[in-house]
């Protein structure tokens, strides 16, 4: 892999700028990278939780970046107990590395992803809304981040409540990051509009967030523009979004090997 910095224009947010680190990739050229490019928190995958964790989160921090824990299982709406073994170490991994925190946790389940969903859509909205409650109130001593995708908007009851699911993942996250899959401004603020909307009225920090990666529908990724298009598209939507808002980028090593035009 080749080192890139932005030519022009250059990807200098007045926002918080995040991006997700599925590998277990402590590559010094990716963190330089994400240096450059103004990122201020990774979301890192690694399960480990171990020396080689506070070693990366050691490197991040003193180039700038929080980190936080990276993890999803579609599945734990149905059973959580491999998460809660998670934060169990989690919470180990905090005590025995107190120089080197972890920044929160940030979970990306998505409900969508299970086989049957189009048949039971309506049971597991609810399971996951449920799922969302119970991790937040079950283990207050974390900074819960949730991703979300932004089609969250069957109505859901919970605590007796009814309203739109996005609604309910707002009233309970620390974060919220909405996958406003899009590759132009207009296209991600359309996407996310009921969720700023509701962000603002709550207090609950969001975070628009842009695809990388490869897709068969051109639309949702900036595969196909490269880097340059991708940067004038995120200064643009720093621009035109007034509220208090984040953006995230999926993800670093993808949006590492976009075409440098």
């Amino acid at each position: 892999m080749r080192f890139f910095t932005f030519t022009a224009p250059p990807l200098a947010l007045d926002v918080p700028l995040g991006v997700w680190w599925w590998q277990d990739n402590a590559s010094s050229t990716l963190l330089d990278f994400a240096q450059t490019n103004g990122v201020d928190e990774i979301y890192y995958c690694d399960s480990a939780l171990d020396q080689d964790t506070a070693s990366f989160v050691a490197r991040a921090n003193a180039k700038g970046m929080n980190v936080y824990l990276l993890t999803g299982e579609c599945d734990w709406i149905l059973d959580k107990s491999s998460l809660d073994n998670l934060l169990d170490r989690y919470r180990a991994y905090q005590v025995a590395h107190p120089e080197t925190n972890l920044a929160g946790v940030h979970l990306d389940v998505e409900p969508h992803q299970l086989d049957d969903f189009g048949e039971r859509r309506a049971e597991y909205l609810t399971l996951y809304a449920e799922f969302v409650y119970n991790v937040v109130v079950e283990n207050p001593d974390i900074s819960f981040d949730f991703d979300i995708p932004f089609w969250f908007d069957d109505q859901i009851t919970l605590l007796g409540d009814t309203k739109p699911l996005y609604q309910h993942v707002f009233d309970w996250a620390n974060r919220v990051f909405v996958m406003s899959y899009r590759d132009s401004v207009d296209k991600i603020i359309s996407c996310a509009q009921d969720e700023l909307a509701y962000a603002g009225v709550v207090g609950t920090p969001i975070f628009l967030s842009v695809e990388t990666k490869p897709n068969d529908n051109g639309s949702i990724t900036f595969y196909q523009e490269g880097k340059i298009a991708l940067a004038e598209v995120l200064n643009s939507l720093d621009e035109r979004v007034i509220d208090d808002f984040g953006i995230s980028i999926h993800h670093i090593e993808s949006w590492y090997q976009l075409k440098e035009c």
